[in-house]
């Protein structure tokens, strides 16, 4: 049975992150194991006395089906950002803060959500905001057809009034007291109303940058909006190159090609740490990865050796020999331990009743497993 045993191990090791939360910092999801939360620059100084170009490599998550549609599937995450505002964000303390919404209030069951817009904003083509443009944004994101991954969230909006330009009241089927919370998601973006045909590639929004071309594949170019209702910014233009590689993309940075990495693999964390010429920052994010099991599919939909994997794994030591120690067992759910939702919980390896389990589903001699 141990020997049997082993091999399963030793491949839930190489799983890497059996439910890990690793601080890598990443805005954005990656299909690479970064396991250094490391911000790398190619610049010693941020001072500068122009407005330059910021290049950033992108692994093509997508695959170079990106959109920049904020709502699609397919979201192209780090040129919505830049092109598109959210009614609320999250500051540096974590709390709901101003974005183009100035205030917010709910009635007094919160069941009804008031939000009052700036004033002085307007998209990339010229057009004024207007709570027009927000009701058409969110009433959009519930429609099927958008196959938004925020619909299912947002299901509890009944209905959105605006009662004029600058206010927006959303009716709710239900009490929601966390309801701006809601808010922040980054998909959340506003476009303008009737765009939903056409934003996917035209990108036009509030954001501090606009788009100048759009290349998935290759290189979107976006350029600083001087009108920006948040002040100018400081780069001048941000060049998105894709580049799918982790390791190319730790090559173009050390080739002067781009200017900053997102993120590390462990192989070039202490390269760039050790090289004079970068600047590396680390902070933990809320990335989060587990092992995915098809719970309808032989031998997982027997909940007996679902839970033999969740004990046979040593998640600390995974941490620390795939990531340099550099995550937080996360105990399978995604709520990183600063959220104010956090439950602190422990879920030590237990290779006895991993084997007690497998056994009484029906694995004596052990499991073979192949992982993907």
């Amino acid at each position: 049975m141990s020997k049997r045993l082993s091999p399963l191990i030793l491949g839930l090791v190489l799983l890497a992150l059996l439910s890990a939360c690793t601080p890598a910092a990443q805005p954005v999801p990656s299909t690479d194991a970064a396991a250094e939360d490391a911000v790398v620059t190619g610049v010693e100084s941020a001072e500068s006395t122009t407005r330059g170009t910021l290049r950033i490599p992108h692994s093509l998550f997508m695959a170079g089906k990106e959109s920049l549609d904020p709502a699609s599937p397919n979201v192209f995450d780090y040129a919505v950002t830049l092109l598109y505002d959210r009614l609320v964000r999250i500051d540096e303390n974590g709390n709901v803060a101003p974005d183009l919404a100035v205030s917010w209030a709910p009635n007094e069951n919160a069941t009804e959500w008031t939000f009052t817009l700036r004033d002085d904003v307007t998209f990339h083509s010229g057009q004024t905001l207007s709570a027009a443009d927000v009701a058409y944004t969110f009433e959009r994101i519930l429609k099927p057809e958008t196959e938004s991954s925020l619909a299912s969230t947002l299901a509890l909006i009944e209905d959105i009034e605006t009662p004029n330009p600058n206010t927006v009241v959303f009716q709710l089927d239900q009490s929601h007291a966390d309801f701006p919370v809601l808010l922040v998601e980054f998909t959340a973006r506003i476009i303008p109303e009737g765009s939903g045909d056409t934003i996917g590639t035209t990108g036009i929004g509030t954001g501090p940058f606009k788009l100048e071309t759009f290349n998935a594949e290759g290189t979107t170019v976006l350029l600083a909006n001087d009108a920006y209702w948040g002040g100018t910014p400081q780069l001048a233009a941000i060049e998105l190159i894709g580049i799918a590689d982790a390791e190319a993309r730790g090559a173009a940075a050390l080739a002067v090609q781009v200017d900053i990495l997102l993120s590390t693999t462990a192989t070039q964390a202490s390269l760039f740490a050790d090289n004079p010429a970068f600047v590396t920052n680390s902070f933990p994010t809320g990335e989060w990865y587990t092992l995915v099991m098809r719970t309808d599919t032989p031998p997982y939909d027997d909940v007996r050796v679902r839970k033999a994997m969740r004990l046979v794994a040593d998640r600390q030591a995974i941490i620390d020999l795939v990531l340099d120690g550099q995550g937080t067992v996360a105990c399978d759910t995604p709520v990183a331990p600063t959220d104010a939702y956090y439950w602190a919980t422990t879920c030590p390896q237990d290779i006895d009743q991993a084997i007690s389990l497998l056994a009484e589903a029906g694995y004596d001699e052990g499991l073979d497993v192949t992982l993907f």
